[in-house]
């Protein structure tokens, strides 16, 4: 069993949708350690961290289950992490986005990263002497950017409900 660190992000059909009836709603799905975002009108963020063998079947398992709690036309926006910033990524692994700087990294997408390739571009080259990257603690974000970018295109290509039935 892996574990996956994650961040699904669902828009709501009521901008006015009390935090704490979002609150109640994403805890009564069994998800009392999830952290909550709702500090945008007509969004609801939730970070977990999940254990599974798949990344895609976890994450879209949680999505599922918070989402037939949710507001009636609720629906699954994004999952994170996918396409990332380097202070996102300089933040998880302990080290100043600065120090990326004279590391060869992949090309952007709209100026941001997709977080696998970053990933495989940090393995190739690890460390350097003055910054040491703390993979261990980014291991659950790393792993669970697979999934996320495979369910992000099935909602992008609108296939997302599809494959739910």
């Amino acid at each position: 069993m892996s574990e996956y660190e994650f961040d699904l992000i669902f828009d709501l059909p009521d901008e006015n949708t009390e935090a704490e009836q979002l609150e109640r709603a994403v805890y009564s799905a069994g998800y009392t350690d999830a952290v909550l975002g709702t500090g945008r009108n007509g969004v609801l963020g939730v970070s977990l961290v999940e254990e599974g063998s798949n990344p895609k079947e976890v994450i879209s398992r949680c999505a599922r289950e918070i989402q037939a709690v949710l507001p009636e036309g609720s629906r699954l926006h994004e999952v994170r992490p996918d396409l990332v910033n380097l202070a996102e990524v300089a933040s998880k692994l302990g080290i100043s986005r600065q120090a990326f700087r004279n590391r060869k990294m992949p090309s952007t997408v709209a100026g941001l990263y997709r977080l696998q390739e970053v990933h495989t571009a940090l393995l190739a080259h690890p460390q350097t002497r003055a910054h040491r990257l703390d993979f261990e603690a980014a291991a659950a974000w790393f792993a669970a950017s697979e999934g996320a970018t495979e369910i992000n295109y099935l909602i992008a290509s609108d296939n997302w409900e599809r494959e739910q039935v």
